[in-house]
């Protein structure tokens, strides 16, 4: 069982730093975009097509790859509301319960997510020549690792009776 821990952990942390690298490429990437974008607009008089419809879905690619980050820190709305409000006592069913909520609504969204990826590869993009597929590819994968961060966070509590540092600290 130790094993089985220590392997979900890594996985949680592997996943929290494809996160953090996926959310500070997504957002460079959006900074030049509009940058270069109006620059043209302004200075050139001219506008670049791709950008508004890229940085539209590249938004939403930011949104799904900080939420497995949000879980695994416990940054949540419904953990500050609920857990720092709660008994003490209530704190760990609180946690697994918001955690098996998350993990379903994460698993509707997956798995609806996933067709509608295939539906997206048959449409091309209108101002770039790419399929929409590659961006909303996002929703099955990040739905995935919010589902596994879940998981992680329910073993921490049922396995080694522990509460996050974060929550623990307000106790």
């Amino acid at each position: 069982m130790r094993s089985f821990e220590k392997r979900l952990d890594r996985l949680a942390l592997w996943i929290v730093k494809v996160c953090e690298l996926l959310t500070v490429a997504i957002g460079g990437w959006l900074t030049v975009a509009i940058i270069a974008n109006v620059f043209c607009r302004f200075v050139l008089n001219s506008s670049l097509t791709w950008v508004d419809e890229s940085s539209a879905l590249l938004l939403v690619c930011l949104m799904l790859a900080v939420a497995p980050i949000g879980f695994h820190e416990y940054i949540h709305i419904s953990v500050d509301v609920l857990i720092n409000n709660s008994p003490a006592s209530l704190k760990p069913i609180f946690i697994i319960f918001i955690n098996l909520s998350t993990m379903t609504l994460f698993g509707v969204t997956g798995y609806f997510g996933f067709f509608m990826v295939l539906d997206d590869f048959k449409t091309q993009m209108a101002s770039i020549p790419i399929m929409q597929g590659w961006f909303t590819c996002f929703l099955p994968i990040a739905s995935c690792f919010v589902i596994l961060i879940c998981t992680n966070n329910i073993a921490k509590v049922l396995l080694r009776r522990e509460l996050p540092i974060k929550i623990r600290d307000l106790s």
